[in-house]
C-alpha cells in the first residue's frame, strides 16, 4: 500500500468512527426520538448525527478532502449522514479503483436543504425580496402602545417579531401582536411572531464575605507607561 492509499484508508477509518459514534448516540437518544413529531423526526435524527460529527477534530480530514477536490463537509449540517456516506463512497472508489456506488440515505443532501429552508420559513417567516437573511426584532415595551413604531419596523424589513415573555405581561403581549397584525394588513407584508418563554431563573442569596483583597497598582504616566519598577513580596 503506497502513501496515497494509506491516507485514503485513514480518511475512511475516521469517517467510519464518526458514523459509528452517530449510531451510538442515536441509540442513546432513542427514547427522546420517539417523542418527536413524525414530521420533525429526520431533523432530530440529523441533529444527533451533527453532534456526533462535531465531537471529532475534522481539520485534518477536511484538509485532505480539499486536496482531492472533494467537499470538505463544511456545509454538511443539514444532511450529515448523507455527506459522510457519500464522501466515504468516493474515497472507497478511489482506493479500490472501482466505479462509484452512492449509498441510499434517509435524508439526502437535496432533501436536507429543502427541509432546512422549509423549517426556517416556518420558524422565522418569509425572506424579504433581494435578501438572503431574515431579520428578527425583539419588541420593546413601547410596541404595546405605539402601533406606528411596529409599522415602521415592518416597513424597514422586519421578518419576525420576538416577544420576550420575561418582560411585560400578557396584556402587553396581546397588544404587540395586534399592532403587528395591523401593520401586516397595511404594508401587505408577512411577519412571524415568536414568543420567547421565560425559563427558570437562578438566584443566589447573600454571599459570605471572603478575605479582603489587596490591590497593587503601578504608577504610570499619561501614556500608560510605568514610571518606576514595582516590587511585591509574597510570604506565608
Amino acid at each position: 500500500m503506497n502513501i496515497k492509499a494509506e491516507k485514503l484508508q485513514m480518511m475512511i477509518e475516521l469517517i467510519d468512527e464518526i458514523i459509528q459514534q452517530a449510531a451510538e448516540l442515536e441509540k442513546q437518544y432513542a427514547p427522546l426520538l420517539e417523542k418527536v413529531q413524525p414530521r420533525h423526526y429526520k431533523s432530530a435524527q440529523n441533529l444527533i448525527h451533527y453532534r456526533a460529527m462535531r465531537q471529532f477534530d475534522l481539520r485534518p480530514l477536511q484538509k485532505q478532502l480539499g486536496y482531492l477536490g472533494f467537499s470538505r463537509l463544511a456545509k454538511a449540517e443539514g444532511h450529515v449522514m448523507a455527506s459522510l456516506l457519500t464522501t466515504r463512497s468516493l474515497l472507497k472508489s478511489l482506493l479500490k479503483h472501482r466505479p462509484l456506488e452512492l449509498p441510499a440515505v434517509p435524508l439526502s443532501s437535496k432533501k436536507g436543504q429543502k427541509l432546512a429552508n422549509s423549517n426556517a420559513k416556518e420558524l422565522l417567516g418569509y425572506r424579504s425580496k433581494g435578501r438572503r437573511t431574515r431579520i428578527m426584532v425583539t419588541m420593546p415595551s413601547e410596541a404595546a402602545t405605539d402601533s406606528q413604531l411596529v409599522h415602521q419596523l415592518l416597513q424597514a424589513g422586519m421578518n419576525s417579531a420576538r416577544i420576550n415573555c420575561a418582560h411585560d405581561n400578557a396584556e402587553s403581549w396581546r397588544r404587540m401582536i395586534e399592532h403587528i397584525r395591523q401593520a401586516e394588513n397595511k404594508t401587505r407584508r408577512h411577519c412571524k411572531v415568536c414568543m420567547d418563554l421565560a425559563g427558570p431563573k437562578i438566584r443566589t442569596g447573600p454571599v459570605k464575605e471572603g478575605p479582603r483583597l489587596l490591590r497593587i497598582r503601578v504608577r504610570k504616566n499619561a501614556l500608560g507607561q510605568p514610571l518606576e519598577p514595582t516590587r511585591v513580596w509574597l510570604g506565608t
